[in-house]
C-alpha cells in the first residue's frame, strides 16, 4: 500500500495530522494518535499500539464466556468479462483473484465476567492475496501477504517461508517465450526484531539452452528505506547464479553466489554430479563456502560454512550384496575457524592447536540374507592443523544386523529389529577407545480396532583409557528401556 497509494489514507505513510505531517514511504506510521484533524475522519481510534512490520490492529470487541478459539479461512476467486473468449496463440486467457482472511483473536484485556466493559478484541485478518493471469497458457501468479514464501538458490535468497511482508511474482513463460524463460520477483519489507525500515528485493531468471538443462541468475538488495540513516553493514547485495539438469545416466546441479556486505564480497558455491549405470553409482562434488558469507535466507545446501574441499562416494550393486566407499577432503576458509568432523565451526585464539583441514574415508558392505540386512563398515577420520600436524586420528568400525517389518520379504511382518556393534580407537592417543553394543525392537500389534507399538531398547557403552592412565578400570554405562 505504501508504495502503490502513498499519500492517501490507505498508506502507513499518510499522517494526517497536524503535528505530524509526512507523506514519507517507511514500514510504518502513526496511526491513531488524536489529531485536530479527526473530526474529517469521522473520528479517531485512540492512541493504540502499532505493530513495527505492517501489522495494524483492527476489529470490534465481543464479550466471551469461557474459551474461544475463532478459526475461519475465506477464499474467493473471480473472473472479468473481458478476458473470456479471448486467446493468445491460439490459447484461452483468464483470470483470477484469491483472497485468505483470518479470524483471529488475542487476549483479552480483562477479565470477561468482572463486571467491566473489557472485552475480548476479535480481528480480521487479510492473511494473502493471489492473482493469477494465464495468457496464452502461462501463468502470472502475483502474491501478496504476510510472509509469502519463495527460493532463489540453496544459499542465496532461501525463504520458502517467507522473509517478511510483501510480494512474490513468478511468470512462467515455457509455453510462449523462446528457451523456456520463467521470471521471479519478490519485494517486502523484512521481518524479524532487526527489520525496522528495511526492504529486500530480488529478481531471478531461469532459461532452458539444453533439453533437460535449466539455468538461472539472480540479483538480490536488503538495504534501510530512504528516511534512514545511514548505518554501516545494512546493505547487503547479493549475486549468483545457478544449474541443473541430466544427461543420460548423469545428473549434476551447482550454484555460486557472492555476498558484498561492508567489506569484500564472499563466496559460497558448489558443483556436484552423479552417474547411475545399473550395477555401478558414482557421484562427486566441489565445493567452496566463506565462513561470513550472507544470503539473506535459509541455508539448506548439503555443505555447511568454512570449507573448500572435494569429495567422491562409489557404490557396487551385485545382487544381494552392495559394495560402498566414500572419500571427502576440506580445508578451512577462514584461518580463525576450524573444520572439524561434519563441517563443525569453532574459533580458537592460537593456530596450533586447532584443526584446519579434515580428511575422512571409508568402505562398507550391505548383504540381504532372509529378511535380514547384514552391514560390517569401517571409517577413519583424520584432521590436521595449519602445519599439516595431525591433531586427531580416529578410525571405526563395527557390524549392524536390521529387520525391516515392512518390507515384502520380512521374515515376520510388522517386526522392526536392529543390533549393532561400533568399535572407535583413537590413534593419536594409542590405548583410547569407545566400544558400544545396543539392541532395539518394535512390533505392531492390531487387536479389536487398536494398535499396540510396544518398543525395547539396550545399549552399553565402554569407555577404555591409556595404559598410563588406568587408574581406574574401564567405565561402563548402560541403558535399558
Amino acid at each position: 500500500m505504501d508504495r502503490l497509494f502513498f499519500g492517501s489514507p490507505f498508506s502507513t505513510g499518510a499522517v494526517r495530522d497536524s503535528q505530524i505531517n509526512s507523506d514519507t514511504t517507511r514500514d510504518y506510521g502513526d496511526f491513531g494518535n488524536v489529531s485536530a484533524d479527526s473530526a474529517f475522519d469521522g473520528g479517531t481510534l485512540g492512541n493504540i499500539t502499532v505493530d513495527p512490520f505492517n501489522q495494524t490492529p483492527a476489529g470490534t470487541g465481543i464479550r466471551i464466556e469461557g474459551s474461544f478459539d475463532p478459526g475461519i479461512s475465506l477464499n474467493f476467486t473471480f473472473k472479468p468479462r473481458a478476458l473470456v473468449g479471448s486467446t493468445t496463440n491460439g490459447v484461452g486467457n483468464s483470470f483470477s483473484v484469491a483472497l485468505t482472511l483470518s479470524l483471529v483473536s488475542s487476549a483479552p484485556y480483562g477479565t470477561p465476567s468482572d463486571g467491566s466493559d473489557n472485552v475480548n478484541p476479535v480481528t480480521l485478518k487479510l492473511t494473502s492475496l493471489a492473482t493469477q493471469y494465464t495468457v496464452g497458457g502461462a501463468p502470472l501468479l502475483i502474491k501478496f501477504g504476510i510472509y509469502p514464501g519463495f527460493k532463489f538458490t540453496n544459499y542465496g535468497f532461501n525463504n520458502p517461508d517467507g522473509r517478511g511482508d510483501g510480494f512474490v511474482a513468478t511468470l512462467d513463460g515455457s509455453s510462449i517465450l523462446p528457451l523456456n524463460l520463467a521470471l521471479t520477483i519478490a519485494y517486502g519489507s523484512k521481518g524479524g526484531n532487526d527489520g525496522d525500515f528495511v526492504y529486500f528485493t530480488g529478481v531471478r531468471g531461469t532459461a532452458s539452452l539444453i533439453p533437460g538443462i535449466t539455468g538461472g541468475i539472480y540479483y538480490g538488495v536488503e538495504a534501510p528505506d530512504v528516511i534512514t540513516p545511514n548505518q554501516s553493514g545494512l546493505t547487503t547485495n547479493l549475486f549468483g547464479l545457478d544449474f541443473a539438469g541430466a544427461l543420460g545416466p548423469i545428473s549434476f546441479d551447482g550454484e555460486y553466489n557472492v555476498s558484498v556486505n561492508a567489506g569484500p564480497g564472499r563466496v559460497a558455491g558448489y558443483a556436484r554430479a552423479s552417474a547411475d549405470f545399473g550395477i555401478f553409482t558414482i557421484g562427486a562434488s566441489y565445493r567452496v563456502v566463506d565462513n561470513t558469507f550472507v544470503g539473506l535466507g535459509n541455508d539448506t545446501s548439503p555443505f555447511r560454512k568454512n570449507q573448500n574441499g572435494f569429495g567422491t562416494d562409489i557404490a557396487l550393486k551385485l545382487g544381494f550384496a552392495t559394495v560402498g566407499f566414500y572419500y571427502d577432503q576440506r580445508r578451512s576458509q577462514d584461518p580463525n575457524f576450524t573444520v572439524g568432523a561434519g563441517g563443525v565451526d569453532a574459533r580458537f585464539a592460537t593456530d596450533n592447536t586447532a584443526a584446519r583441514g579434515s580428511t575422512d574415508f571409508g568402505v562398507n558392505l550391505t548383504l540381504r540374507l532372509i529378511g535380514f540386512d547384514i552391514a560390517p563398515f569401517a571409517t577413519r577420520e583424520n584432521e590436521y592443523d595449519g602445519s599439516n600436524v595431525a591433531v586427531r586420528d580416529r578410525t571405526s568400525y563395527g557390524v549392524r544386523l536390521t529387520h525391516d517389518g515392512s518390507k515384502p520379504d520380512a521374515l515376520i511382518g510388522g517386526l522392526n529389529l536392529a543390533f549393532g556393534y561400533l568399535q572407535t580407537n583413537n590413534g593419536i592417543a594409542p590405548g583410547d577407545g569407545i566400544t558400544t553394543l545396543y539392541v532395539y525392537g518394535d512390533a505392531t500389534i492390531s487387536l479389536l480396532g487398536f494398535s499396540i507399538t510396544p518398543k525395547g531398547y539396550f545399549s552399553q557403552v565402554t569407555t577404555s583409557v591409556r595404559p598410563s592412565a588406568r587408574s581406574q578400570p574401564p567405565r561402563r554405562t548402560r541403558t535399558m528401556t
